[in-house]
């Protein structure tokens, strides 16, 4: 379903996510463990306490099957999902600010 959705995006945006996908992915097994998202927190000088925040966070909005891995798929689709709606919240609040400056 992602490679569909990220057909229609540019290919730089399919690139990237690839890229970084493959940089998380230490075993090369095409899926994230918490181990590996743990271990990139900890490179990135993320502290334990935020490190296991982030990643139950993470597997809780990024592995809706709940398996215990994250796939490229369900990578790509939350990436999508969280660009879409930053992009909905830009737009409304163009939207208010227009509606604002009419008032003054």
């Amino acid at each position: 379903m992602a490679e569909e959705i990220l057909t229609q995006a540019d290919q730089q945006t399919l690139k990237r996510l690839r890229a970084e996908f493959a940089k998380l992915d230490l075993d090369r097994d095409g899926q994230l463990t918490r181990d590996e998202m743990l271990f990139f927190l900890e490179q990135s000088g993320v502290d334990e306490e935020h490190r296991v925040q982030i990643v139950q966070e993470l597997f809780n909005t990024c592995d809706p099957d709940g398996n215990g891995f994250v796939d490229l798929n369900e990578y790509a689709n939350e990436y999508l999902k969280t660009k879409k709606a930053l992009e909905r919240r830009e737009s409304d609040l163009k939207v208010t600010i227009f509606e604002m400056e009419k008032r003054v």
